[in-house]
């Protein structure tokens, strides 16, 4: 596989090369999709799209805490 194929493959499934290449996947990969999603956003949304997080991550927690 060419280097371009992987950099392709990883940004349409959206995982890091060494998941595909090794099956890593950590908490580090993660948080760093969602900085490279945050990069491919015109800065004038970034608060929106902070706000949205927000919103999901306070609702899993109170999904959470009703189980």
């Amino acid at each position: 596989m060419s280097l371009s194929t992987l950099q392709k493959l990883c940004q349409v499934l959206g995982v890091s090369s060494d998941f595909i290449l090794m099956g890593i996947d950590d908490d580090s990969v993660h948080k760093n999709n969602f900085m490279l999603l945050m990069d491919s956003v015109d800065p004038k949304y970034h608060p929106l799209l902070e706000s949205n997080l927000r919103c999901t991550i306070d609702a899993i927690n109170e999904t959470k805490k009703m189980k």
